[in-house]
Formats: structure tokens, C-alpha cells, sequence
């Protein structure tokens, strides 16, 4: 994805803002998934009005590990070259899954509907 290409490229001496602009893409990036986690811990019939396990949608699966690929690489390559990139990482996806665990997404049994991976266990693991 053009995110992993940036928080990958050159170091941050060659473009002095590029840490910046990393830093605010991830925020951005973070509020976007934020804002649809209510979308996802709906409740299902039969559930007694709490989140049901869900099956994500078939875009939702790959874009999530993508993601989470995307700020797991980039917290390994930021860490040597950016006080701001490698703090600005980890807490977004601490966020992220805060959240999504508060909302009732991130939970045992949340898994990707088009193969059926178990995202939660993905998530804790790249948390």
C-alpha cells in the first residue's frame, strides 16, 4: 500500500516533514477504522442486545491485515530513524484495538467472512 511505502521510504533527514505527514496519515487512517467499529459490533438476533461474533464482510478482512501489516512493518523499520513515526505507530493500533474491543468487534469468534481467518487471534498477535 502507498502508507507502507511511506512509512518505508528514505530516511526522515532526506524529507524533513515526511515524519510529520506519517504521523498524521496514520491518525487519519485510525479515525477512519474508528469510525466504522460501531458498523461492526452490531447485535445479532438471539444475542440478548450484546455483540454477536461477526463474520466481516469480504472487503473488511483484507483491508484489516493489510493494515495491520502495513503498522507492524512500519513500527520495525520507523524505530531506528523516528522518534515520532515509532511512537505515532504503536499508538494507533493500540487505539484501534482498544476501541474495537470496547465496541464488542474485537472478540473471540470475529472472523473474515470471504475465508473464514480469525482476525481477533491476527490482531492480539500483531498487538
Amino acid at each position: 500500500s502507498d502508507m507502507c511505502r511511506v512509512v518505508a521510504s528514505g530516511s526522515s533527514r532526506d524529507t524533513p516533514q515526511a515524519d510529520f505527514t506519517v504521523r498524521e496519515l496514520v491518525r487519519a487512517l485510525a479515525k477512519v477504522v474508528l469510525l466504522y467499529a460501531p458498523l461492526m459490533g452490531n447485535s445479532g438476533p438471539g444475542t440478548g442486545g450484546a455483540a454477536a461474533p461477526l463474520m466481516v464482510g469480504s472487503s473488511w478482512g483484507p483491508a484489516w491485515r493489510a493494515l495491520l501489516d502495513c503498522l507492524v512493518q512500519g513500527m520495525a523499520q520507523a524505530a531506528p530513524r523516528s522518534e515520532m513515526v515509532a511512537e505515532a505507530l504503536p499508538e494507533a493500533l493500540k487505539n484501534m484495538v482498544l476501541m474495537l474491543h470496547a465496541k464488542g468487534a474485537l472478540r473471540e469468534g470475529w472472523r473474515d467472512a470471504s475465508d473464514g481467518s480469525d482476525l481477533a487471534d491476527l490482531t492480539w498477535r500483531a498487538a
